[in-house]
């Protein structure tokens, strides 16, 4: 199925939310040739990071007190300078509650609330978690930033993301390699503080379900967030063609991200 798509580069990193220690390490696939970039470690390289810095957002705005969960925000065509975000459907709401506009991943609230919380804070905020690729300043990435505008690992997103699943202080994207802690870069390790009191916790990391709308109960409380999309000239996935994503939150299990790429994006 993957080569029927042109998918010819896969990376897994598996990893122990409680320690950081790295349970299994796929850089690449292992029959990937040289016409496609098969020496190239995945887990390593710098890639946009589409959607997956929102959670991290919405967290820190929800510690300062910026957003509630059930806050309505406003998802309303804008334009900032000629930068006119857009959803993945297509269609804006009006007005819709923080968590949902987190789960469903909605691009124009996750753009007006970069505004609102400032580029460059949310940039430093960025580094301080161990997301070292993001290293240029706020007038480079702009408001693209929470869209796909800047580039980090998978080696430091799935280190930031066992932080947030810990729903305390952990360090600050680092992954455990036999025993030793180390970042992207090589360096040591440092703590730093990830939203004590978690969306996870909070409602902000309920998974969407079309029962909401309705106002019922979502049945499925598993908090797991996948998302699968085709190509779109989007800033979000402009670097990327058909990205499949999974990120798990399960505190006495592994966190697990995937992710595959077609080899043109090298």
């Amino acid at each position: 199925m993957m080569r029927a798509n042109e998918v010819h580069n896969a990376a897994v990193l598996v990893m122990d939310v409680e320690t950081g220690e790295v349970l299994a390490y796929m850089g690449n696939q292992p029959d990937a040739d040289a016409d496609h970039a098969g020496m190239v470690d995945v887990v390593r390289a710098q890639r946009s990071t589409g959607s997956l810095l929102k959670p991290f957002l919405y967290a820190d705005m929800l510690q300062s007190g910026e957003r509630m969960p059930d806050q309505l925000v406003a998802d309303l065509p804008t334009s900032y300078e000629g930068f006119a975000p857009r959803n993945y459907d297509e269609r804006f709401d009006g007005a819709v509650p923080a968590s949902q506009a987190l789960s469903r991943s909605l691009n124009v609230p996750a753009v007006r609330a970069l505004r609102e919380h400032g580029v460059e804070r949310t940039r430093r905020m960025f580094l301080a978690m161990g997301l070292v690729g993001l290293d240029r300043g706020a007038d480079h990435y702009g408001l693209s930033l929470i869209v796909g505008g800047g580039e980090s690992s998978l080696w430091e997103l799935t280190g930031a993301y066992a932080s947030l699943a810990r729903i305390a202080i952990g360090y600050s994207g680092k992954c455990r390699l036999g025993g030793r802690c180390c970042s992207s870069a090589g360096g040591p390790a440092r703590r730093t503080y990830v939203a004590r009191t978690a969306c996870t916790q909070c409602g902000f990391g309920l998974p969407y379900h079309p029962s909401h709308a309705r106002g019922e109960p979502a049945r499925d409380r598993i908090r797991l967030a996948a998302i699968r999309r085709e190509r779109t000239d989007r800033v979000e996935d402009r670097h990327q063609l058909r990205p499949s994503r999974c990120v798990g939150d399960r505190v006495h299990r592994p966190v697990r991200r995937r992710r595959l790429d077609r080899q043109r994006q090298w």
